[in-house]
Order: C-alpha cells, then structure tokens, then sequence
C-alpha cells in the first residue's frame, strides 16, 4: 500500500517509519489513512479473485505474474484497481495490466534482467500517478520508456534468445515458467482454433518434454560420413536439444512411454493421446532435427495482417504474439 500510494521502494525494516512520513507528508487524517488501507486491501481481494471486480482478463494476467513469483509488480496492478472508474475506465484499466504482464513474460523469455523490478515498477507507479490524464496509458507508456534502464523485448530480442540460447536445466529457466510460457501459446492456439470445441487444460500439470531426448544416442542417432563430422553434428545436437524450439508439454502418464523412442514413434503417441495444438503443429512433421528446432524457435509474422503458408502450418503466428504477450501500443498482434 506505501509503495502504491507513495511511488517509491519502501524500506521493510523501517515500516513504521516509513508509514508516518507517508502519512504527515500526506496530509490524511488518521480516518482517512485507514480508509485508504481499506481501499487498497480490498483491491488486494480482487486481485486474488475472492472477491468481484477484476475482468476475467485482469485476473488471468496477475495469476501469470503471480506464476513467475513478480511481487514488485503488485503495487501497481493494486494502484489501478483503487482508481475510480471516472478516472481510468474499466478498458484502459484492463490495456494497464495486460502491458504490465507483457512486460514482465516477455522479459522472462528473453531472459532479461530481473534485479531492480522494484525501482522499475516504482518508476512507472510515478508515471501514472503524475499523469493529468489517461493514467492507464501512462503505465503503458512508462514500460515502453526503458523504466530503470529496464527495456521491453521486441520480437526480434526473443526470436534471437529461443534460436540460441538454453531453457531447459542449468543456465535455463525454471520448469514452471516454461509451462507457462509453453501453455500460453497452445491456450493462444486453442482460442484461434474456431472449428474445435473449446477445451480445459490445467497446463500447470503438465510436463516440460524434449522431443529429440536427452538420451538420443540409440533412436535419434546423426549420420555423418566421417569422424570429425560426427563430432560436430553431435555438438549441434547437444547445443539445440534444451532450446526452446525442441520442448513441449505432455501428462505424466504419456512421458515414460514415449520419452526416448524414435521420432516416429513419439509422433504416434502425441496424435493418440494429447490434446495441444501445439503437439498437433509438430505432428505434422516428417521428421525432427536441428534444422526443425531452430525453425519453430523463430517461425514469425512476415507481416502485420499474416503469415507465410508453410510457417502458419507450422507453429502459427509469432511465437510472443501466439502466447499473446506482444508489446502493448493500443492493438494486438494482426
């Protein structure tokens, strides 16, 4: 509440403190001080969906941010919630809270910087609080301003992470945020999939899944025609196996059965048994190499109304657009 109404990081250890600079330098009187802290604790209730009052897209873009354990955040999405709607209407609200998401997930695909989130989101807190107007927009356009030096990814800044870098195990991301991050661009799939019933998917029980595994060596052996080729195919191999382009999700029951077979093999089960477009998209594969791997890392828009036919095939719109966390400027991705 302190940090939400004064716009700066507030030192725990000093609490008490704290609070009675906010409150002579406020001017409140002690019944007005406590109906803020009213205020701002029922805001703190909707936020957690136990009380209405929250858009159903509001309250899905926090629970993703409370996924990634983002608490520097929460002081601002509890600021737009205490503003009166003549203030900042229900839709700018809404546009607020989703760039503030797509800040946050973006950043964690491209495995930025999370240090000085505190100082980040206090910085925007001040943008929307000095604003005359349109404080919602303000939030968006403080987060496009670098806040704390801390930029906003474009597409090209995670396309370049998903085809180089690793995040599966060390040096990676945790499980949990690739579930996350994996379970929003299939829930992007499944919504753009108007011909199918709609389906619910607890994405969070899922497992994260190689598809060229880990232990490749019998199934998914490389040809190669001499040595030193078989030396350098194999460094490929293990350089793209934990990239993002070779990882996707399945239940716990379909995992030990089909973990290290052919690739044949584990195409059959994923058509059988699993319910992902995003599993539905690698079945369409012939095959499954380094090539494929880096392809589905960077399938992206080749412009803002469409796609190339063979990549819509393939993985569909960008990658960040598909999971629906592209950066915020008043529309969503064509």
């Amino acid at each position: 509440m302190l940090i939400a109404e004064t716009g700066r990081v507030i030192n725990v250890g000093r609490l008490y403190g704290e609070f009675r600079v906010w409150l002579d330098s406020s001017g409140a009187t002690p019944v007005r001080a406590l109906e803020s802290v009213n205020r701002y604790a029922d805001a703190y209730e909707v936020l957690h969906d136990r009380v209405p009052g929250a858009t159903p897209t509001e309250r899905r873009a926090f629970q993703r941010i409370q996924r990634l354990n983002i608490t520097a955040a929460t002081p601002v999405l509890l600021w737009l919630l205490v503003q009166g709607t003549d203030r900042l209407p229900v839709a700018e609200r809404e546009l607020a809270m989703l760039a503030v998401e797509s800040f946050i997930v973006r950043r964690m695909a491209a495995k930025w910087q999370t240090r000085a989130y505190n100082h980040v989101f206090a910085e925007v807190l001040r943008s929307a609080q000095s604003a005359s107007t349109q404080p919602g927009r303000a939030v968006v356009e403080a987060l496009r301003g670098n806040p704390h030096g801390y930029g906003w990814p474009l597409d090209e800044d995670i396309a370049e992470q998903f085809n180089a870098s690793r995040y599966y195990g060390p040096g990676g991301i945790s499980q949990e945020r690739l579930r996350l991050l994996l379970g929003a661009i299939d829930a992007r799939l499944q919504q753009d999939a108007h011909m199918t019933e709609p389906l619910t998917i607890e994405y969070g029980n899922l497992q994260v899944e190689h598809v060229i595994p880990v232990s490749w060596r019998q199934h998914w052996p490389v040809v190669a025609e001499n040595e030193n080729e078989r030396q350098v195919l194999e460094q490929q191999r293990e350089a793209a196996l934990h990239r993002i382009g070779n990882l996707t999700l399945v239940t716990s029951s379909l995992n030990p059965s089909m973990s290290n077979g052919a690739w044949g093999a584990k195409r059959d089960e994923l058509r059988e048994h699993s319910h992902l477009k995003l599993n539905a998209l690698l079945c369409e594969q012939d095959d499954w190499d380094e090539q494929r791997i880096a392809a589905r890392g960077v399938a992206r828009r080749t412009t803002r109304k469409g796609v190339g036919r063979a990549k819509r095939r393939f993985l569909g719109r960008s990658v960040t657009c598909v999971a629906g966390f592209e950066r915020r400027e008043g529309s969503r991705c064509a």
